[in-house]
This record gives structure tokens, sequence and C-alpha cells, in this order.
């Protein structure tokens, strides 16, 4: 879903609160930091993966007093939901946040593992005629790849080749 005309918001990519391989299970901690000397409210809203968003996506209120951070262990448990998908920071007053989004396999007393993921504004997203390359790891033996796709606008198509090390097209889709 695109985003709201008018509205001031930022994409969160990826956001998840469900198992994983291997005995994992990945959480999204959410840490917002109100900069400035006025009060700031909004929403995050979550879109579930493989559903188009919609005015009743389930969304959680936030409000920060000036210079207040608000740390969210874990998003979507705090909304009563599990799974993955993308959210929207949807800001109603004030300023724009400062965000940590940190999505992380929860390891109990062992500790966790992750990795942190920005937040941009929907303009920043690729559009049409842009491209991307992504280096995947030497070995996807051992190491996991993950690639997500989240799309602003309906009608979206794209391209994907696939290149060994020495830039040979091996396959597209």
């Amino acid at each position: 879903p695109g985003p709201i005309s008018g509205i001031d918001m930022r994409v969160i990519p990826v956001v998840a609160s469900t198992p994983g391989a291997f005995g994992s299970f990945f959480r999204t901690a959410v840490q917002l930091h109100n900069p400035s000397a006025s009060p700031a409210s909004g929403r995050i809203v979550f879109h579930a993966q493989g559903t188009s968003g919609s005015a009743n996506d389930p969304f959680l209120p936030y409000s920060l007093q000036p210079r207040e951070t608000l740390y969210i262990p874990d998003v979507l448990v705090a909304m009563g939901r599990s799974g993955i998908g993308g959210a929207d920071l949807v800001i109603e007053t004030g300023a724009v946040p400062l965000t940590a989004i940190r999505i992380f396999d929860d390891g109990g007393a062992s500790g966790t593992t992750g990795m942190n993921e920005p937040v941009f504004r929907a303009d920043e997203a690729l559009q049409a005629g842009q491209s991307v390359l992504l280096i995947a790891p030497p070995d996807l033996a051992l190491t996991r790849f993950n690639i997500g796709i989240r799309s602003l606008v309906d009608g979206l198509t794209f391209d994907v080749a696939v290149l060994d090390e020495r830039g040979e097209n091996v396959g597209s889709v």
C-alpha cells in the first residue's frame, strides 16, 4: 500500500515476531526519541506479509514528551500480534522521532544476534527505472541471506538478474 496523502510517515521495511529455523525466534525492538522541546505523537501501523494494507490494519499509538525516549521490546507483541510484515511510522503531531529499529534472534539467556534496520521516507524508496545491487555472501550454506520486498504502490513489477563473482549472468526472473 502507498503512503497516505498529506501524512508524514516513515517506512519500516520489516517487522517480525515469529519463530525461525533451527530454534530461532525473531523479534523487532523499536526505540523512538523525541528530539524537540514539544510533545510528539503518532502510531506504528503493521501491514502483515502477503496482504494489502487497509485502514483496518493494527497499530500501536505513541506519545512522547519533549526529549523522551520510548522503548518497545517487541513491537508486534505490543500490538497483540505475531508474524512478519512491514510497518509505517505515522507522525501525527510534533517532531519526527529519531528511531532505532533492531531485528534480532532472541536467544534468551544465551543473548541475541541481529541487526539494525534503517527507516526511510517513502520518496526515498526505489522508483521506476532505478536499480539496486545486492551482494550475497560467498557461501550461502554458511550464511543466511534473506531478501524481502515491500511495494508502496499498486502494480509493482521488477526484474532480478543473478550474477556470479565474475559479473556473468547466471539467471534472471
